[in-house]
């Protein structure tokens, strides 16, 4: 019958595993050899493993010699004694499918599979796997350690390739953050997983991490958090590319921390440069302290604009209400708020281009200059060039104007408008303070 990967282990010369694969012969049971005295002699070590999932192959971990990992016709299982008792490891995108080889890659530490039904399949960093016990499996909640976090260009190519891809995704970029929960924490207990600096200062809070009973886990962009959104995106935005981007971070240490009700873990991080690339550190700081100021610009016109779509919600229900109140509705009033309106509207398009309709766009305004320019300095490592720091020093006199504009709005109009508007026993507007810039 077949044999299936005879490797000595490394805790000792001697020690060996074999497994059979006997399944031609209408023998389905699971077949797991080990000898600690170089072959002199055997015992079974298959132990608990279902009676019909033959086994093709049977590695020990490099790292964990009392883990073993058998590739089945039912699954992957795994044992953390040696063989005595076996788990199947359902994973969350590894069906029980057929594995005909198992890999753990000596440099990057991931578990790789051979299978029949998910073709090439590779959990990115297989230390979780490797480090499990049972005071992890009984404590309430654990943080592993982070494998450092590499920091390179990369650019959207989906381009071209048709209306579906043939290659599995790429690992996620950033550093991945693994942690197990006995159990799920409910909506109300404090859960977070956040990024800090060297200074404990927060870079990043992550959004909505997964919070599942048993092993968890998200990335880290290896950036800041982004700006703050004019309005939620749509689903078709969020499938696309998310919430914005914030600045790049620096390469250098970071934490990250997990904090579950009044519990807190932290595990430190490292983030390290593409090796590939020769480039400063006072370049890539050049490029973070305009990748920062563009950011806060962009925080401080959504706020206003923010703001002003909420006048727009407000003034147009205002309309509609009095509409339905009054058969014949103050004409001078409903003049005034259509006047509101289109004022909003004026404020906005000066801010930022019009997304929705047909056809071409609007012309570009100076939101979107910052948005554009913004893109254009972190596609790359690399200090901003002469052009890209020419365009920020045009773009800011226009951006303060702007935001003058809104905030003389905020400051004296709106005001305005609700005196009119309790004169005529209409809701109020909502104020607010003046948006810094």
């Amino acid at each position: 019958s077949p044999v299936s990967h005879v490797e000595p282990s490394r805790t000792s010369a001697q020690t060996a595993y074999v497994a059979f694969d006997r399944h031609m012969f209408d023998d389905f049971r699971p077949y797991i050899f080990k000898t600690s005295d170089g072959g002199k002699s055997w015992q079974s070590v298959a132990g608990n493993l279902p009676p019909r999932a033959y086994v093709q192959v049977v590695r020990e971990d490099p790292k964990n010699f009392n883990l073993l990992y058998a590739g089945t016709e039912l699954g992957l299982f795994a044992s953390y004694n040696g063989g005595r008792e076996w788990i199947a490891l359902n994973l969350k995108n590894l069906p029980n499918v057929s594995v005909h080889d198992i890999l753990v890659h000596p440099r990057e530490n991931d578990l790789i599979l051979a299978t029949h039904g998910r073709s090439i399949w590779i959990l990115d960093d297989a230390s979780p796997i490797q480090q499990m016990s049972p005071a992890i499996l009984n404590s309430n909640a654990h943080l592993f350690p982070v494998r450092a976090g590499l920091r390179f260009a990369s650019r959207f190519t989906r381009y071209g390739i048709g209306e579906k891809t043939f290659t599995g995704p790429n690992p996620p970029y950033g550093a991945l953050i693994t942690y197990y929960l006995k159990t799920k924490p409910d909506d109300k207990t404090n859960f977070h997983v956040q990024i800090l600096d060297e200074s404990g200062k927060l870079v990043q809070e992550l959004d909505k991490p997964v919070k599942e009973k048993g092993l968890n886990r998200v990335n880290w962009n290896l950036r800041y958090g982004g700006a703050e959104m004019r309005r939620l995106p749509t689903e078709e935005e969020t499938a696309f590319g998310g919430p914005p981007r914030g600045p790049q971070v620096l390469p250098g240490s970071y934490t990250v921390k997990l904090i579950i009700g009044d519990k807190t873990f932290e595990q430190p991080v490292e983030v390290r440069l593409d090796p590939t690339i020769n480039v400063s550190l006072a370049d890539l700081q050049a490029q973070l302290d305009l990748q920062t100021k563009l950011r806060d610009m962009q925080s401080a016109a959504n706020s206003a604009l923010r703001f002003l779509d909420s006048l727009e919600d407000q003034l147009k229900h205002t309309q509609t209400t009095a509409k339905n109140l009054n058969k014949e509705p103050d004409k001078e009033m409903m003049k005034a708020l259509e006047d509101y309106i289109k004022q909003v509207d004026t404020l906005e398009d000066r801010l930022a281009r019009r997304a929705e309709g047909l056809g071409l766009p609007g012309k570009s305004q100076v939101v979107n200059e910052i948005g554009d320019l913004f893109f254009g300095v972190d596609g790359t490592n690399a200090a901003p060039t002469p052009a890209q720091r020419q365009y920020y020093q045009e773009i800011q006199p226009e951006f303060r104007d702007r935001m003058a504009e809104v905030n003389r709005f905020i400051n004296d109009t709106v005001p305005q408008w609700n005196e009119k508007l309790r004169a005529w026993n209409l809701p109020t507007l909502t104020t607010r303070k003046p948006v810094d810039f």
